[in-house]
């Protein structure tokens, strides 16, 4: 296992430095690399380098968790600057990159949260909450003017053709989503009400036609989630926006609790959480609220505080 999980560090840290590292500090730079003019073409790809970069940093991260402590110092110092380095680019990334504001795909919330995940395991905690802030007044704001807004479609003729003025097509554009909860648990877990309750707004006002709900494991996830050979896992529908972000992260908690499904998973039980990360990104399956409470303990002493981060 571990030579496998060296031989995909090393293959993601090579495309990262050829195809994303050469752009990321430059204004567009991703964006302009991509070889279309077609704004569909550059934000589907920015966000799936967006992904495999945080992926990249999340597996340094569960490097590091599994060293013995008799580790050299050296390759513990080289692991470290491997992180800090990731860390650095995501940001040039966001910062460089105003795509990153706008998801185009509803499930595009997958490559958002295995990004702040990495982020809150670096402490960038006041840069993720301000990206999550943007992203989600930009996408209210884009759905509020008929703009590209996140949509649940997958394929890329519908992308092309998002959106259109036609009678109903924006409810079914959004007939459901997994992107608006998940913004909506960051900005609890932040404490940013004033978000939330815009959020929240948006959800009564111009959202109620839309599901706003969360994707669990169940009981066949374990033979299926890899190689996603069946449908599995279940959702969690009905996500309450009305009773604030304490209320929304205690409803959270409550599922995670009871869905012991999670633990079941093999790369949970033997410590090798990443691989279900990569199976979500691959396969397009939501992230498993459980991750939330990897580093996050919104119900305790726990929850991030505001840290400075450029």
């Amino acid at each position: 296992m571990d030579k496998m999980v060296s031989l995909f560090r090393t293959i993601g840290a090579a495309f990262i430095e050829e195809h994303v590292a050469p752009f990321a500090t430059i204004d567009d730079g991703l964006g302009v690399a991509v070889p279309s003019v077609a704004s569909v073409d550059i934000n589907l790809k920015l966000f799936e380098l967006l992904g495999r970069a945080a992926l990249h940093g999340l597996w340094l991260i569960h490097t590091k968790a599994f060293l013995r402590d008799d580790a050299p110092a050296e390759f513990v110092s080289a692991l470290d600057a491997e992180i800090e380095k990731t860390h650095q680019l995501i940001v040039d990334m966001i910062n460089n990159n105003p795509v990153y504001f706008t998801p185009l795909k509803d499930d595009h919330a997958i490559e958002i949260n295995v990004t702040a995940l990495f982020l809150m395991q670096v402490d960038a905690h006041a840069f993720l909450s301000s990206w999550i802030e943007q992203i989600a007044m930009s996408s209210i704001f884009s759905f509020r003017s008929n703009a590209a807004y996140p949509c649940v479609f997958q394929d890329y003729s519908d992308l092309a053709q998002h959106p259109k003025s036609s009678e109903k097509y924006q409810e079914e554009a959004t007939i459901g989503s997994v992107l608006y909860p998940t913004l909506g648990v960051w900005l609890s877990i932040f404490k940013n009400t004033e978000g939330f309750e815009t959020l929240a707004k948006f959800h009564k006002d111009d959202m109620a036609h839309s599901t706003w709900q969360m994707w669990i494991p169940d009981t066949s996830s374990e033979e299926h989630y890899y190689a996603n050979s069946d449908v599995h896992g279940s959702a969690v529908t009905h996500l309450d926006m009305s009773n604030g972000p304490d209320g929304l992260l205690e409803q959270i908690r409550k599922e995670i609790i009871a869905c012991t499904e999670f633990t079941d998973l093999s790369p949970i039980r033997f410590g090798h959480w990443a691989i279900v990360l990569m199976a979500s990104l691959h396969h397009r399956l939501p992230v498993p609220p459980h991750f939330w409470t990897m580093t996050l303990l919104p119900t305790t002493d726990s929850a991030p505080g505001q840290s400075e981060e450029g």
